[in-house]
């Protein structure tokens, strides 16, 4: 119960609202002197949409390869895809109305992504910093969490990794709908699918050294 409550408070509480924060940070203020004001509100947006939807598919890969325990990844990826029907759309209308306008007309067409990657490449590894950022502090913070909960590290594992990933192909096709296919908030987003999966494979690799740091399973008889 109390993981599970750990958590949704990752996903829904800290995580949006973290990537935000590191967003504005970074692309309002270190990297001011190479964004535009424009570019920076677009791709802001395109951080929170990322970090407003929880992974579903890909965490029963990264639960599998920490060991995870499946009725938990499984039980925890369901609530999350139950809250994202209700919290996705209020959540990214209240940051993302911070960030910038959203557009009331957007076109969805045949959109090649390597066309936006290559032709801001500088831009789009300063938009990976504030992401690759808020995948190691959310997960080592629901990772934390659960040690501090004495979880084992079957549940603890897939807390953390549930926690860091996203769900990118919504936030992609959100954000496409939203701001149109060669848009900067585009570009972040996709960004977010570039950096998650070698960045999530560390996580995993984080998760399966610290084994000790948690309970021995008891073995029931």
């Amino acid at each position: 119960m109390l993981a599970g409550v750990v958590t949704f408070l990752v996903n829904w509480v800290v995580k949006p609202f973290s990537m935000a924060l590191l967003a504005w940070v970074f692309i309002r203020i270190v990297f001011v002197g190479f964004i535009s004001p424009a570019e920076a509100d677009q791709y802001i947006a395109g951080c929170i949409i990322l970090a407003a939807a929880p992974c579903t598919a890909m965490v029963f890969v990264w639960s599998h390869l920490t060991n995870g325990d499946p009725a938990y990844t499984l039980m925890q990826v369901s609530v999350n895809d139950l809250i994202m029907m209700v919290l996705f759309v209020p959540v990214v209308q209240f940051l993302v109305s911070g960030a910038s306008s959203l557009t009331s007309h957007a076109g969805i067409h045949l959109c090649f992504q390597a066309d936006n990657i290559t032709g801001r490449f500088f831009h789009a590894i300063l938009i990976a910093v504030p992401i690759t950022i808020q995948v190691y502090f959310n997960a080592g913070l629901a990772f934390r969490l659960m040690k501090l909960l004495r979880v084992e590290q079957s549940v603890a594992a897939p807390a953390a990794l549930i926690g860091a990933s996203t769900f990118f192909e919504l936030a992609v096709a959100t954000a496409i709908a939203l701001f149109g296919p060669e848009s900067g908030a585009s570009l972040a987003t996709v960004m977010g699918v570039l950096v998650e999966v070698p960045v999530m494979l560390s996580v995993c690799a984080a998760c399966n050294r610290t084994r000790d740091w948690f309970p021995v399973p008891t073995v029931r008889g």
